[in-house]
């Protein structure tokens, strides 16, 4: 199963949590669609940073920033948290300036040699 092959759910992110529909994994949970070109670079940069600190799903682009559910989480409870931090840091990324600043810091970062640790709980 691959991003692309997964059927896609628009879901919305609140302000102060995330409620998900039922959901049947696999399913992609697209979190905000395409925008322009310096706001979808800061998603996707952010989407790889955010990844490495996920345990129950993939964060990841189809048609737009999301996350893929693979398979039925054990703990709900737990994925809707998880799903509502990833929701806020892209849809904060919906605005040009923060975009900006955001690609400047990461920029920054990468050249300085300052990547992500990975996540030693997360599951392959």
């Amino acid at each position: 199963m691959t991003f692309l092959s997964a059927p896609v759910l628009d879901v919305g992110i609140g302000v102060m949590t995330t409620v998900l529909p039922a959901i049947s994994p696999p399913v992609f949970l697209r979190f905000a669609p395409p925008a322009d070109d310096l706001m979808d670079r800061a998603r996707r940069v952010y989407l790889r940073a955010a990844s490495s600190t996920l345990r129950l799903c993939v964060a990841g682009w189809c048609d737009g920033a999301g996350a893929l559910v693979m398979r039925e989480p054990s703990d709900l409870a737990a994925l809707s948290p998880e799903l509502h931090e990833l929701g806020r840091g892209i849809h904060v990324l919906g605005d040009s300036e923060v975009a900006r600043s955001y690609l400047d810091v990461m920029t920054s970062r990468t050249e300085a040699g300052d990547q992500p640790a990975p996540n030693p709980e997360k599951e392959t």
